[in-house]
């Protein structure tokens, strides 16, 4: 029982280094920004949203009224609020990082605004990993609920 328990003990500090690591090595993409004026589409659908893709169930835009300057600064408000580090911002897109709080994964963050239909774009997809275990669609909805409680 004692060797099972330092096996068991071993094989779990292990796991928890593994994934420590990973979380560190992980790199900002090169395929960020906006192509011809939209987000990319999402290559893996486990572990990444996008409000522009016809494939993405129950994951809309999220609306606004009003001024076009003051929604985005509403929507930069929103991002960090919920813990997100704004990286870059251009006239109608935003690039935020999210960690995860344990061992630290990076999820990219891109919003582009569409003036014209007074709505946001998101992109939300994870930098490692096969399966995000839902974390980046829960992520846009909490995005949406800040954005709409402001």
């Amino acid at each position: 029982m004692k060797l099972f328990l330092i096996i068991l003990t071993t094989v779990a500090t292990l796991i928890v280094v593994g994934l420590w690591l990973l979380a560190q090595k992980s790199q900002t993409p090169p395929t960020l920004g906006l192509n011809d004026g939209n987000l990319l589409p999402c290559e893996n659908l486990t572990n990444c949203v996008n409000t522009t893709q016809a494939n993405q169930i129950d994951i809309a835009p999220i609306h606004y009224k009003g001024d076009a300057e003051a929604a985005l600064q509403n929507m930069v408000e929103t991002l960090t609020s919920l813990g997100g580090k704004i990286e870059q911002t251009q006239a109608t897109y935003l690039w935020a990082t999210f960690k995860s709080p344990i061992f630290g994964f990076v999820d990219d963050v891109e919003v582009q605004q569409d003036t014209e239909n007074q709505w946001f774009n998101i992109r939300s997809a994870s930098r490692v990993g096969r399966s995000d275990f839902s974390a980046n669609r829960l992520r846009v909805e909490k995005i949406r609920e800040g954005f709409n409680r402001r």
